[in-house]
């Protein structure tokens, strides 16, 4: 399957002294007996990441499984590939229609066929609907983003057949006009985020990431939104963080006002959540003023979405979750919470800040207990009404006339 080799190297400053040191090289080959390898400085454990018997463990799995792809044939980028798919078509009007979804692949375009994640789709679609630097700013209506996302579907999902990668990102990805980051349908119950798992993906974050994680899974914030936080926006005597701002796509634009009205919203804080955020700022060396951002990303510099959630899957990935996970899993995480306590969908809406409490339901209604039960009682009810009422020319039954009586 998978074997570890052990080298010693000379290592030291130029002109300074060497020492030896020990590799760790993981050698294995794929189905086809194509070898491969990867070095590591760290012998390790099968439970300890970014060591070479971690890795190790992780190739056997997948070669097992049958789910190893080599790496390699996934270095094409997408337009590239894209390319060969649109060659390909018979017709004249689907040669246009896929040189169309080309022209508007953006930032994708340049990606890696493995290296395209949900969240570079996220804000691919995002540029469709809000504006494509590509074209002089000008946004998309919502069917035709739609379009271009079913394309890119199908091209990746090629990709997958052809085994070039192992998993199509843009699978089961809906846009929905209302909030098109809650397309996605909302994950089960078994596919939710735990409290463990939450705490597990922190131990591996950096001080600043893992408050963020923190304050998202306590409140619901979006990535860009907690990015865009400010000191003034916690009211920390009234316990109360207030929405107005989300950061920009690009940290050298200022932080934007939320898309929708709903957006801009009150999220109550617990006792605990004000008390880690206070002991945040208090340790403050950046000395933030009001209007400063309670979050600097990096050498000082402003945290926005991308980056944001490149940090969170790495952390997930040392925590051993895969790359799976997203922040908007932070989100899912929270309203489940309310859910499962028996808050009504109209305050988890306005907790979330959709537009409409059905956007909610549409995406979470599978998790609100008893939904089976109350519809079976539901109809019970119906068919006595039907079957046991005597009605009136008005269609009335008896029940009904004493009430309106």
């Amino acid at each position: 399957m998978a074997s570890i080799q052990v080298r010693e190297i000379m290592m030291g400053p130029r002109g300074g002294p060497k020492k030896k040191v020990k590799r760790y090289i993981v050698r294995w080959e794929d189905q086809n007996g194509i070898p491969d390898s990867k070095t590591f400085d760290k012998r390790g454990r099968y439970d300890i990441p970014d060591t070479a018997e971690y890795f190790k463990s992780k190739i056997e799995a997948k070669l097992r499984d049958g789910e190893y792809v080599n790496p390699d044939l996934g270095k094409q980028n997408v337009k590239s590939y894209a390319e060969k798919w649109r060659d390909r078509a018979r017709k004249d009007g689907t040669f246009k229609a896929r040189q169309q979804f080309i022209n508007n692949l953006g930032p994708l375009a340049k990606l890696s066929l493995a290296q395209i994640q949900r969240s570079d789709i996220r804000d691919w679609t995002d540029l469709l609907l809000t504006g494509r630097p590509w074209c002089k700013g000008k946004a998309i209506q919502l069917s035709t983003a739609s379009l271009y996302l079913q394309h890119l579907t199908t091209l990746l999902q090629i990709a997958v057949d052809d085994e070039l990668i192992v998993k199509n990102a843009a699978r089961k990805f809906r846009l929905d006009g209302d909030d098109y980051e809650e397309g996605l349908k909302g994950p089960t119950a078994t596919e939710l985020l735990t409290p463990q798992l939450i705490s597990r993906v922190r131990e591996h974050a950096s001080e600043t990431v893992s408050i963020m994680i923190l304050l998202s899974a306590l409140t619901g914030l979006r990535v860009s939104e907690v990015a865009g936080l400010r000191v003034q926006d916690v009211n920390f005597v009234r316990r109360e963080l207030n929405v107005v701002q989300q950061a920009a796509r690009s940290p050298k634009k200022e932080p934007i006002t939320p898309k929708t009205k709903s957006s801009r919203r009150t999220i109550p804080l617990s006792k605990s959540a004000v008390a880690t955020l206070a002991a945040y700022l208090a340790d403050d060396a950046h000395s933030r003023g009001p209007g400063d951002l309670i979050f600097a990303a990096p050498r000082g510099g402003r945290w926005y979405a991308t980056l944001l959630g490149g940090n969170f899957r790495r952390a997930c990935e040392k925590a051993g979750l895969g790359t799976e996970w997203s922040w908007h899993d932070l989100r899912h995480y929270f309203a489940s919470r309310l859910i499962f306590k028996g808050r009504d969908v109209k305050t988890v809406s306005e907790l979330l800040g959709h537009s409409t409490p059905n956007m909610t339901w549409k995406v979470y209604v599978h998790l609100w207990p008893g939904q089976e039960d109350a519809l079976r009682e539901d109809m019970d009810e119906a068919l006595q009404d039907i079957t046991a009422q005597r009605w009136d020319e008005n269609g009335m039954g008896s029940d009904l006339r004493a009430e309106a009586a």
